[in-house]
């Protein structure tokens, strides 16, 4: 879902609305949907470029990313819940790969996809 050009400067108080609120609360939480959208196929697909860094800021205030597999089958809707873990991209593979924010956002989205079945992991499998 590619930024619409009169939405950026929303996008960017929003941002920093959530950065400030992570900043100045005792035990911040927040739920975050990577794709910021139900994907086509239903199937893991990728995040928005800019992802990698906003989840980065995150760490970097402190914050653990626990995943959370969602999905629906056999006419339930399943939630797996992974183990909490702390973001960092500099000393990965991921980082010098892809980048900072194409790292972070793999390793995001890998974590998230083990806890899904293997046909709905997409590019994460």
């Amino acid at each position: 879902m590619p930024p619409r050009p009169k939405d950026v400067e929303a996008r960017a108080a929003s941002v920093r609305a959530v950065l400030e609120y992570v900043r100045h609360a005792k035990n911040p939480v927040l739920g975050l949907a990577p794709e910021g959208y139900d994907p086509p196929g239903v199937v893991l697909t990728r995040p928005a470029s800019g992802s990698g860094r906003f989840a980065l800021l995150l760490a970097k205030a402190g914050l653990m990313f626990s995943p959370v597999g969602a999905y629906e089958a056999d006419g339930f809707f399943h939630l797996h819940f992974g183990e909490q873990y702390t973001l960092n991209v500099s000393n990965t593979r991921s980082a010098d790969r892809y980048g900072k924010d194409e790292g972070a956002m793999r390793i995001i989205m890998e974590h998230i996809a083990c806890l899904l079945p293997s046909c709905l992991r997409g590019e994460f499998a």
